[in-house]
């Protein structure tokens, strides 16, 4: 079907992946190696090291996996952007992509709001509306309950064995602070499982809002003298990859 090609266009040719990571795999495959050997660490740690060192252990390679992932990935991909396509930050990445998919829709012939507003009932005939629930679902409210029982029960039992004041003030900052983790991996979860159910529909609910988005920047150009797409525009003419995406096969 178009509207699924044109999905398929918007998320593989216009994602991250295609615009930017893939071109940093190095990165990644370095990235990756020391996070599979911290792992490892960690599990040492539990089979064969104190209680205490296990969790120390454990806390300490988290905090370093959000570290190096904003050093190793984070940064290298600004710095990408910055010399591939002279890109300052991550907001204008996103202008930048919203460019690409209106020069390619008026590629299509797609111009003006008007056209964009006929795409956009094109899109909804083929997947019907489609609305996200923002709603915690029951796997998420089972997961918060299960993490808030786990910690009680565990944390509870284990610091009235801990007699030190020192001590149990640490752990009880452990015991935070992984609440706190597991709480946020907990909605990581629920959002992956989420990714898998309805993903069309959900891309193209993502896709219309990208397109009324287009259309608002567009009234803005027809009833002010700003142009928010002027900057982007000169920088994708100069570009022979980001042209080569624009002039791809139609999606009709």
């Amino acid at each position: 079907m178009a509207g699924n090609k044109l999905v398929h266009f918007y998320f593989k040719k216009l994602g991250d992946w295609n615009l930017m990571y893939s071109f940093m795999k190095g990165f990644w495959v370095s990235y990756l190696s020391i996070c599979f050997f911290l792992i490892i660490a960690v599990w040492l740690s539990f089979m064969y090291g104190s209680l205490l060192l296990a969790w120390t252990v454990l806390v300490a390679s988290m905090c370093l996996v959000g570290l190096l992932f904003y050093i190793m990935i984070v940064r290298k991909a600004r710095r990408y952007i910055k010399l591939n396509y002279q890109i300052r930050n991550f907001n204008e990445w996103n202008k930048l992509k919203q460019y690409l998919l209106y020069a390619y829709l008026k590629q299509n012939g797609f111009r003006t709001r008007e056209d964009l507003d006929k795409l956009i009932g094109f899109i909804r005939s083929e997947y019907g509306n489609f609305e996200e629930n923002k709603k915690r679902n029951l796997l998420g409210m089972i997961m918060s309950v299960f993490i808030a029982v786990f910690l009680a029960i565990f944390g509870g039992s284990f610091l009235i064995q801990v007699e030190d004041f020192k001590n149990r003030t640490i752990f009880t900052l452990i015991i935070l602070f992984l609440a706190v983790l597991l709480h946020y991996l907990g909605k990581m979860m629920e959002q992956f499982f989420r990714h898998f159910t309805k993903k069309e529909a959900r891309q193209s609910f993502q896709l219309i809002q990208q397109i009324i988005l287009i259309q608002m920047i567009l009234l803005t150009s027809e009833n002010t003298e700003y142009h928010p797409f002027l900057a982007i525009e000169k920088k994708v003419q100069e570009n022979p990859f980001l042209q080569e995406i624009i002039l791809s096969k139609s999606f009709l």
